[in-house]
């Protein structure tokens, strides 16, 4: 089920919109029996919804966290002159872009100068891809705020630029 909620036309502040959506989201979430909730985008969600979902609202952020938090993550990283970047999904928690992260999707920061935004956000697919695969097989596992991935090998590494 994919539902799209624009607040922007309502002559709302920023956090009576926040509000609003949050509660919106979670009376079509709870009518809905939505397990997960998978979100893009700028607004802070709020209130009944975090407690509620907790731990089932997850979003999709353009950059690598914690590193690059807010809005304008990827422009954060480019003015840090950071070697790599990359997208992250995350539960949603009471924070900004705080909550336990879930997976990393990263590549060199030479594929963004070659690639552009589109690069980076491209490779949010990928981070869906693996995302739905870990939710559809129950394997994601949380203690004590922290992620464990049943089956995921956490001793994988790589080296920037590859080299053969």
């Amino acid at each position: 089920m994919y539902i799209y909620i624009n607040f922007e036309s309502l002559s709302l502040d920023k956090k009576e919109r926040n509000e609003r959506l949050s509660d919106v989201m979670l009376k079509i979430l709870k009518e809905n029996k939505i397990d997960y909730c998978i979100t893009f985008g700028k607004h802070i969600l709020k209130g009944k919804l975090l407690k509620e979902y907790e731990n089932r609202l997850i979003n999709i952020h353009a950059a690598l966290l914690p590193s690059y938090r807010g809005r304008k993550p990827i422009d954060q990283a480019v003015s840090d002159n950071a070697f790599i970047v990359g997208s992250t999904a995350h539960f949603i928690d009471e924070g900004t872009d705080t909550g336990p992260i879930i997976l990393n999707v990263v590549q060199n920061m030479e594929g963004f100068y070659e690639g552009g935004y589109d690069k980076i956000l491209d490779s949010q697919l990928l981070l869906l891809e693996k995302l739905f695969l870990l939710l559809e097989e129950n394997r994601i596992t949380l203690k004590d705020k922290k992620v464990k991935i049943i089956g995921a090998n956490y001793n994988y590494y790589m080296t920037f630029p590859k080299i053969d």
